[in-house]
């Protein structure tokens, strides 16, 4: 019951993240058109990378950390406390690497100044704290009111294609005023220890571990971008971000369930608890199954009545990328559990790093030949080829606790669903204007398509989930 209501918490806030830039994409890429979009995406991209330098896996590595002491109240002050100066220690470090390449390479572009925010923010932040004690509330609460500030701020201050550090200042500067926020939420949980530079240490070592695929995973996530600014410009680099951010956004519908159960599972890993791991680990595959599909043959379908109403002039090419991105939503879905919930979650982190690694070398081979010729397109393919070598490697390496036939099965039975629900919203969309009307028939039709199918063939998740809603329904009215 605590994994679902965590569950619904974030995706609560998962599905806002899902409106809001459907909100605001068509606006800001008719104001900052593909080349704006462009110079943000690139600068962003490489403000990450000195931020994924400076954090040093310490996202992962703190959530899991407080997940194994959190039920004895000083050794999680104490293990916060480490971790803390630990992270200010080491993103100090990288904030003023920054600040020199921007000094040298930079220094006429206030965009990277503004984006030095993404490092300041990142700085303060301690939602792993709050994921490592399941406090899953707190940070949706915090996300959706900065969300919703930032998206205020957009439409009153973005007026046109020269406001793209505006731009950039709004979406970092309301992260980090919500980061800060945070701190409020931890008075009278935490108590402030004096930090042993041993276990600063020890934690930097731990960290390091998982830093490295980090760094590997971010080659395939902000590394395309820079590589298309490089070998290719900015238009195929704003084009790029858009399938991508679309698909990643939508795909967060899935990820989110594997992200509320990692403490979970890290937690049954230190009671030793390998049957109950092995049960909810597999439930969650099949979930996973259910909902990427319909995701995957939907974006398909209603790319064509969706990009040029929701993107505008000048983005038309982003249907074709569709096509090829929207792929990720069943590797991105599966990695998370592969990935974030059974190897990180139970301390396997080299078999993490050994696949996700293999990935990033693949994804840097592909972008250097396709990228000259094929541009955005060719980063896309080459995006997709990397995530799925890295998820069959950690199916491989996780060969024992799942169940690879029964995840097989589901995909065979929910790919079938799925191509019959493809076909008809594809063809409705082709008779029809492509404009918001359509692609929301769309949208409607597959959804029943798919459920109904679903019901006919009595699955058992299908049915589990209208149950667990209609008992809730009921505990509400009680």
């Amino acid at each position: 019951m605590k994994i679902l209501k965590n569950y619904l918490y974030n995706l609560s806030f998962q599905l806002l993240a899902i409106l809001i830039p459907f909100i605001t994409t068509p606006y800001v890429s008719r104001v900052l058109h593909p080349d704006g979009v462009g110079q943000y995406a690139l600068s962003q991209a490489i403000a990450e990378y000195f931020t994924l330098v400076g954090m040093l896996g310490v996202s992962l590595y703190g959530m899991r950390a407080i997940a194994f002491v959190r039920d004895d109240k000083d050794k999680t002050s104490i293990v916060f406390s480490e971790i803390n100066a630990m992270r200010f220690l080491t993103m100090g470090v990288s904030s003023i690497v920054y600040i020199i390449y921007v000094v040298t390479l930079k220094s006429n572009d206030i965009l990277y100044w503004v984006q030095f925010l993404i490092l300041l923010f990142n700085m303060i932040d301690i939602s792993w704290y709050y994921q490592g004690v399941e406090n899953f509330k707190t940070i949706a609460l915090r996300n959706i009111s900065v969300k919703v500030l930032g998206t205020i701020m957009i439409f009153i201050f973005v007026k046109q294609k020269g406001d793209v550090p505006l731009y950039a200042a709004i979406v970092a500067g309301t992260g980090f005023v919500g980061n800060l926020l945070m701190w409020l939420g931890i008075k009278g949980q935490i108590r402030y220890k004096k930090p042993k530079i041993t276990n600063v240490m020890h934690h930097l070592k731990a960290s390091f571990v998982l830093w490295i695929p980090t760094i590997a995973v971010s080659v395939y996530t902000y590394f395309d971008k820079v590589m298309l600014g490089w070998l290719s410009n900015e238009v195929e680099v704003g084009l790029y971000e858009s399938a991508q951010k679309m698909v990643k956004i939508i795909t967060t519908v899935t990820t989110s369930l594997s992200t509320v159960m990692v403490p979970q599972i890290s937690n049954l890993f230190s009671h030793g608890e390998k049957e109950k791991i092995l049960d909810v680990t597999n439930r969650a595959f099949s979930v996973m199954t259910l909902l990427s599909i319909p995701l995957l043959f939907g974006i398909c379908a209603i790319r064509n009545t969706f990009v040029p109403w929701f993107f505008g002039y000048g983005f038309e090419s982003v249907s074709n990328l569709l096509i090829y991105s929207s792929f990720l939503v069943l590797t991105l879905s599966w990695s998370s559990i592969l990935g974030k919930q059974l190897l990180i979650g139970c301390n396997r982190e080299k078999e993490y790093t050994i696949a996700v690694s293999i990935g990033a070398v693949v994804n840097l081979l592909l972008n250097f030949i396709l990228i000259p010729s094929y541009g955005s397109k060719g980063a896309t393919i080459a995006s997709v080829a990397a995530e799925y070598t890295g998820m069959v490697i950690m199916m491989y390496r996780c060969r024992k606790s799942v169940y690879v036939f029964s995840i097989i099965r589901d995909l065979l039975r929910y790919g079938i669903i799925g191509l019959a629900m493809y076909f008809p919203i594809y063809y409705l969309g082709e008779l029809l204007r492509p404009k918001f009307a359509t692609t929301f028939i769309q949208i409607l039709l597959g959804g029943f398509i798919y459920v109904g199918f679903l019901l006919i063939a009595k699955d058992k998740n299908i049915y589990s989930i209208m149950n667990m809603a209609k008992n809730r329904v009921n505990r509400d009215r009680d």
